[in-house]
């Protein structure tokens, strides 16, 4: 007899149960107790994964204090006793205000800022030259999806995430979209905190991810959208989560660092929010790959089911009275094993909500996660390098501002002799008062007291060059680590600092963190890889796409899922030409192709970014329009043949030339001139 495991619904008060019913989802017959055993040995090797990952959460949280100026949350030894204190703790203790001079979110700030002042999007390729339109088709399709998913916000967290727990983890699924009401491309940017995988990955690319997964936590009502096929299905679900109040708020703190600091894998820390588990593993099968003499054409199937197919067709065949050796078998089996994909999503009881083969294409997880700095089966973040140095300059301020509270307060001298009554309470009342602000001390002096017996205060300045130019070393010394310099920043040269010496800092400091930005690029495009998969699998219909600022063609501006689905694409992440001075300096361009009478205004407009450009084309059409209509009527009118004066070559020649685009009298109209003079012609 097997041992009973104990859950959480065992753990939890019993509530009424319903009818029993038998519920079957992708996973098979639920209540098979088999199965359920499998699930919770594959939880507990989850939860191993998510223990082994401890180490990369702590690290990445106490980054995430020292960019968010919580710097003095380090733990210490308690030199008062045992066990550890932080070093806030520790300074409050000796009544020392910690004071931080968080150097590190400028640096966060600049790389940022320095990516966004050079956007990225993505390109598609086809392998074919002949597929070239295909290609600029995908491109606008891939930036539809940009757009749609907000890139531009999601973009900079990922690189913020990548900066301080040095992961990156993006999702691509389809999903539906309920702002829009349809099916959708749906991007993601996952929390490393909520993540686990294999533990012996070694590989700097990330290659060799067997299982990923991530603990979600959602409210029951949504549990049930996502799952619940079916009254029954709805009702098994009630039951599994019954020790779940949805109706209870929550104990979670909103915006609360300390959220994931505690994560338990089995539990949350609401009352009111359903745990699940979305487990995807990398498993194998025996396929075959065979000849279908029926079909005329290659199979892959399991053995098991090709075996089912022949014995079929040979029964087909034998009770039409044909010979069985007659039939038309799938021949010729090569053996292989095919490697796939395969998702669970579990409660925390091992029950399965659902489970299936991955439905995508490209045969994997929806998830892309890579790390910066992985050697040696280490991860080292960017931002872990410069927080040695920023301790230091914590360090230096606060001992400059005891010592300038020191020299503001000084040492006080105050003789007893002089006072002919001097008691304990009025000791008490000279220390309070003295250190009070406007305070007065009354003292009755002896007689022949002196003013140098008088109570007075020594001073002196205890801060000295030394700790300014220390700190300004310390300064120095977080540029020089992570290649983040003033002249990156923007920030005024000093005086005699020449053109060329200030492009040079601001290239050093580019080359410095290349490493970091390339990374990042190279992990956007084999994100973008599994999207564009996403796209030619799921985008059936033909769209018209719309993207702000593109320059392609108007063939390319409409999808067509029968001319992309069996083309071929390699991806680039190339500088975006939608930004200001991209589009000043292809504006300039075109002004002087049509004040020097190379293209037509029509096509100025076609090829322009500017927003009034489709308006000015339609405008163009109407007076074209006007002036085709014009002529006929003209030539209808014209004197009848035979009757023309002939006109002599010097009248002829005596005629102002043309300017060009402008002969007709169509360009004067008042609209058209305004638009002209815009345009410089």
């Amino acid at each position: 007899m097997k041992n009973k495991i104990l859950t959480y619904s065992d753990l939890m008060p019993k509530v009424k149960k319903s009818a029993e019913v038998e519920v079957l989802f992708n996973g098979g017959d639920l209540s098979n107790e088999d199965e359920r055993h499998r699930n919770i040995r594959l939880l507990e090797n989850c939860r191993q994964m998510y223990d082994n990952l401890e180490g990369m959460r702590r690290n990445r949280q106490r980054i995430l204090n020292f960019v968010f100026n919580r710097q003095f949350e380090d733990m210490m030894l308690d030199p008062d006793g045992c066990g550890y204190i932080s070093e806030k703790q520790f300074l409050l203790r000796q009544n020392i205000q910690p004071t931080a001079v968080n150097v590190l979110m400028k640096v966060v700030k600049t790389i940022i800022g320095v990516y966004l002042g050079n956007p990225k999007e993505p390109h598609a390729y086809a392998r074919d030259r002949d597929e070239q339109k295909l290609s600029e088709m995908m491109s606008m399709t891939m930036q539809m999806v940009y757009q749609n998913n907000d890139m531009d916000v999601l973009l900079p967290a990922l690189l913020l995430e990548l900066m301080v727990s040095g992961l990156y983890i993006r999702k691509q699924d389809w999903q539906f979209d309920y702002e829009r009401q349809r099916y959708d491309v749906f991007l993601e940017a996952e929390n490393p905190a909520m993540c686990f995988f294999n533990s012996d990955v070694s590989d700097v690319r990330f290659k060799n991810i067997r299982t990923i997964g991530f603990i979600r936590d959602a409210a029951l009502e949504d549990i049930l959208a996502m799952f619940a096929k079916s009254p029954q299905q709805a009702e098994q679900i009630r039951k599994w989560y019954a020790y779940v109040k949805p109706e209870f708020a929550t104990m979670m703190r909103t915006f609360d660092k300390d959220r994931y600091e505690n994560e338990y894998f089995y539990g949350n820390n609401t009352t009111n929010l359903c745990r699940y588990f979305e487990v995807w593993t990398k498993e194998s099968r025996q396929m075959v790959r065979a000849h279908d003499v029926l079909k005329g054409k290659i199979v892959v199937d399991t053995p098991e089911n090709i075996k089912k197919i022949n014995q079929k067709r040979i029964e087909q065949i034998t009770s039409l009275g044909g010979l069985a050796e007659n039939a038309a078998l799938i021949e010729g089996f090569e053996y292989f094993i095919d490697r796939y994909s395969y998702v669970r999503y579990l409660t925390p009881d091992g029950y399965t909500l659902l489970e299936m083969e991955s439905p995508f294409i490209h045969k994997s997880d929806p998830y892309t996660l890579k790390g910066h700095i992985v050697i040696n089966g280490e991860l080292h973040p960017f931002m872990e390098d410069p927080i040695g140095i920023q301790k230091l300059i914590n360090e230096l301020n606060t001992q400059i501002t005891l010592m300038r509270n020191a020299s503001a307060k000084g040492v006080l001298i105050y003789p007893i002799e002089h006072d002919v009554e001097f008691t304990e309470q009025d000791k008490m009342e000279v220390l309070e008062n003295w250190t009070r602000v406007g305070g007065v001390i009354f003292a009755k002096m002896k007689p022949g007291s002196t003013v140098a017996s008088l109570p007075h205060q020594i001073q002196m300045n205890l801060v000295s060059n030394v700790d300014i130019s220390l700190m300004q070393i310390y300064m120095k010394l977080v540029e020089e680590i992570t290649g983040v310099n003033n002249a990156m920043q923007g920030n005024t040269p000093p005086s005699g600092t020449t053109a060329s010496q200030y492009a040079m800092q601001v290239q050093a400091g580019n080359t410095n963190i290349a490493n970091l930005l390339g990374s990042f690029d190279k992990f956007n495009r084999s994100a973008d890889y599994k999207m564009l998969s996403l796209i030619q699998q799921y985008y059936t219909e033909k769209t018209l796409l719309s993207v702000v600022g593109n320059t392609y063609s108007n063939e390319a501006k409409w999808y067509d899922p029968e001319k992309i689905k069996d083309s071929i694409f390699d991806l680039a992440i190339v500088e975006t030409t939608a930004t200001p001075m991209f589009r000043m300096m292809g504006e300039q361009t075109l002004n002087d192709l049509v004040s020097k009478g190379i293209i037509t205004p029509e096509l100025y407009f076609e090829l322009s970014t500017q927003p009034f450009t489709d308006r000015a084309a339609e405008i163009i059409k109407l007076e074209q329009e006007k002036q085709k209509q014009a002529a006929e009527q003209a030539q209808q009118q014209q004197i009848p043949f035979g009757n023309e004066q002939p006109q002599s070559q010097q009248a002829v020649d005596e005629q102002p030339a043309p300017q060009p685009y402008l002969t007709d009298k169509v360009h004067t109209s008042p609209e058209m001139e305004k638009i002209y003079s815009r345009l410089g012609v």
